[in-house]
């Protein structure tokens, strides 16, 4: 209210001011106004559109008194000369309005358009008639139109935004005591001259002819309905002229306890307005041309342009929400309004700070012990894109991006369930990262998720970066090959995943969301399984369950037979590694162990190469080095086949990579150095390692050991859709291990 009575002063002078230059009659105007120069011109120019277009009566125009042409906006002049900015007076001394005047001759000034040479002038006022108009006025767009053409370009647009004009219409008072008492009272919403006011402003509109004009609430003094249906006749003529008008209540317009009229000293109550009258009156003010509206209140989303969106937002329609302190008002607006807010309130500056940092908008309201925080982020980032490490044939090609916000609402457009949470918090002591726990309330475990978020946000890091980072934190328990975590870039994946139960963790910064728990089966499953045919999934389920062994186990094979039992080979192939043997200097089992050295070496090349060239760099120096090294007799061609071979078949699996490199160096020196028996160990290890992990209280290896109903549905073997559609899984229908929640 202070800033409102600071400025009151210097908005009347100014009101004044234009008034003075356009209310004044003739030569009292001529003389408030400075002649000569841009502005004045520009007014008188705006000005004779006005009055030629007031005399349009039933489609003709009425002529000048004394049969005198009047130099209006597109008149012809009797000479049509204009000399430095200025008018040249005519020969009765009249002063011509140069701005949109045609010269005798029909030549252009000023930049104006020539007069067509063929041109008549319509009952003798010398205005051009223009095709496509009925008076010569440039055709504007239809009033109220929803979009906008595009004469703009991509260039914003221009819009005009005035809030509490509180119009008094003058029936409603005779501007005696009772009025007088009222405004000096007032917190200065309400002058003598507001009428005056109220008319500059809207010629100001018609003459500026902005892209629309925006009332932001409190149009009426107090909700009073002749107030409205006045301020409403006055809005529509600013509409007629091709300007959108769009308007939203505020308190004063609706249900406000107050609607009076002001005679004598008698201050008396009259009709007020609800919400249903206030958009009988304003229907055409930007809710008839409304792109959606909402139905519980007079909010609605108006498209100006094709790029260009606007969101009036109405929380005052409905008088019987009325908040009474700040904390009222928090609640109202948390609960019980649509505005995207975050689930957390913030209690100290810290939580104020990080959020700001992190792109968001604070809400703060006077009288509340605690803040809301609003999804506004507008970053740059990486737009969203197909995954470049989980290619499906069928399915959807989105992939997750960097910006947390983002990848929520990709997982949220596919889960549309009520029961689908969104939990934030944050880790890493100085960036304070942003993580996101994305779950259904009625699949997830409850004691899981407990566990999750208390293992998180107790997650000691400086900084973290990736949902990686925290996986040592959430498994917990003695060492093993496997991780009883998966990762997935897939939006798809991830809300398959929450349907089963599961949790989803993302991190701000990190394509890569993390899913808890996981287990030994799902690496050899992808979406693609579930949009084949059953039979051929099962399939390809046996090839990938078979090129993880060969992976992991045939390098060590080969060597363990090679040099402890060669007859176990056929003859040809014993005689064909004899003769390559004895042309290499190194034994068989380092041989090996050589070739998958330099095969991981190609490989961490062309991955930390540019991508143009990486893969062809794997590629030329696999085949350069490979071919170079058998030539030389450093490797036999046999050991190099075998090593491609493994190679090949840990693609097939690529979630499972690091375990089986390190297991599969570990089989070639069992291999290698104990022969059968040190492969049979090795294998004896790794089944104990996989059985006995537990992926936060439940089997690793489940549903294939212990062997449940799921293995028969959807484990290495896949039924039809009929049969998995009876019964949807879940996390639950997994034996829980006596254990209980250890990795």
């Amino acid at each position: 209210m202070g800033a409102v009575s600071r400025i009151l002063p210097l908005v009347i002078l100014t009101a004044a001011l234009v008034l003075t230059g356009r209310l004044l009659p003739g030569p009292e105007r001529e003389s408030a106004a400075p002649a000569g120069t841009e502005a004045a011109a520009q007014r008188e120019e705006e000005a004779g559109k006005r009055a030629a277009n007031g005399k349009e009566k039933d489609g003709t125009k009425e002529p000048p008194a004394d049969g005198e042409k009047k130099n209006r906006a597109g008149e012809a002049s009797a000479d049509g000369k204009e000399k430095d900015g200025g008018r040249e007076p005519s020969a009765d001394g009249e002063k011509k309005n140069g701005a949109g005047e045609a010269s005798a001759d029909g030549k252009e000034k000023d930049g104006m358009k020539e007069a067509p040479a063929g041109g008549r002038e319509k009952n003798g006022t010398g205005i051009q008639e223009q095709p496509g108009t009925e008076d010569g006025r440039e055709a504007g767009p239809a009033p109220g139109t929803e979009l906008q053409t595009e004469a703009a370009g991509n260039d914003p647009p221009v819009l005009f935004l005035a809030t509490d004009l509180h119009y008094q219409s003058p029936q409603l008072t005779d501007f005696r005591s009772a009025l007088d008492l009222l405004i000096r009272g007032n917190d200065g919403t309400l002058t003598l001259c507001l009428e005056a006011l109220t008319e500059a402003f809207l010629e100001e509109i018609i003459a500026e002819r902005p892209d629309a004009l925006i009332l932001s609430g409190d149009l009426s003094q107090n909700g009073e309905k002749e107030n409205h249906l006045a301020l409403a006749k006055k809005l529509q003529r600013v509409q007629e002229r091709g300007i959108p008008v769009l308007v939203i209540p505020g308190n004063h317009d609706i249900g406000h306890p107050g609607p009076s009229t002001y005679y004598d000293d008698r201050i008396e109550r009259t009709a007020g307005t609800d919400a249903k009258e206030f958009l009988e009156i304003y229907h055409a003010f930007g809710y008839d041309g409304a792109s959606s509206r909402d139905p519980e209140s007079l909010s609605y989303l108006y498209r100006l342009r094709e790029t260009y969106w606007i969101m009036m937002l109405d929380s005052l329609s409905k008088p019987q929400v009325m908040p009474r302190s700040g904390e009222e008002l928090l609640a109202f607006l948390h609960d019980r309004t649509a505005i995207p807010l975050e689930a957390k309130r913030l209690s100290t500056f810290a939580e104020v700070r990080t959020q700001l940092t992190a792109g968001t908008s604070v809400i703060l309201i006077d009288g509340a012990a605690q803040a809301l925080v609003l999804s506004t982020q507008s970053m740059q980032f990486r737009s969203v894109s197909e995954p470049s490490g989980e290619n499906n044939l069928r399915g959807s090609r989105e992939g997750f991006v960097e910006l947390l916000r983002v990848n929520i609402s990709l997982v949220r457009r596919l889960v549309r369930t009520q029961t689908f949470m969104a939990e934030t918090l944050t880790c890493g002591e100085k960036t304070q990262t942003e993580l996101a726990l994305l779950y259904d309330r009625k699949l997830v475990s409850q004691p899981l998720l407990a566990e999750i978020r208390r293992r998180a946000s107790q997650a000691k890091l400086p900084f973290v970066f990736d949902t990686g980072y925290l996986a040592p934190f959430l498994q917990r328990g003695y060492f093993s090959f496997f991780q009883s975590v998966g990762y997935t870039e897939r939006p798809d994946t991830a809300a398959a995943k929450i349907c089963e139960g599961k949790i989803v963790l993302m991190a701000n910064g990190s394509p890569f969301a993390m899913l808890v728990p996981y287990f030994f089966s799902e690496n050899f499953s992808s979406m693609d399984d579930y949009s084949e045919k059953a039979y051929f999934a099962t399939l390809v389920r046996c090839l990938k369950y078979a090129a993880f062994l060969i992976a992991v186990m045939l390098q060590g094979v080969f060597v363990s037979i090679a040099n402890f039992t060669p007859e176990l080979l056929p003859k040809e192939m014993l005689y064909k590694i004899a003769a390559s043997e004895q042309a290499t200097p190194l034994p068989l089992f380092l041989e090996a162990m050589l070739v998958t050295f330099l095969l991981e070496i190609v490989r961490e090349a062309g991955l930390r190469l540019p991508k143009p060239i990486g893969h062809s760099v794997s590629l030329v120096a696999a085949l350069i080095v490979g071919d170079a090294a058998v030539s030389a007799g450093l490797v036999g061609t046999p050991v190099v086949i075998v090593a491609a071979l493994t190679a090949i078949c840990t693609f097939v699996v690529p979630s499972l990579y690091e375990p089986i490199t390190v297991l599969r160096l570990l089989f070639i020196l069992a291999g290698g150095l104990l022969g059968p028996l040190g492969i049979a160990g090795m294998f004896f290890c790794m089944l104990v390692s996989a059985s006995g992990m537990h992926a936060f209280g439940i089997p690793y290896l489940a549903p294939i050991a212990p062997s449940t109903g799921g293995f028969l549905r959807d484990g290495i073997i896949r039924l039809a859709w009929p049969s998995l559609a009876k019964k949807a899984f879940t996390v639950r229908d997994l034996p829980q291990d006596e254990k209980g929640d250890t990795p």
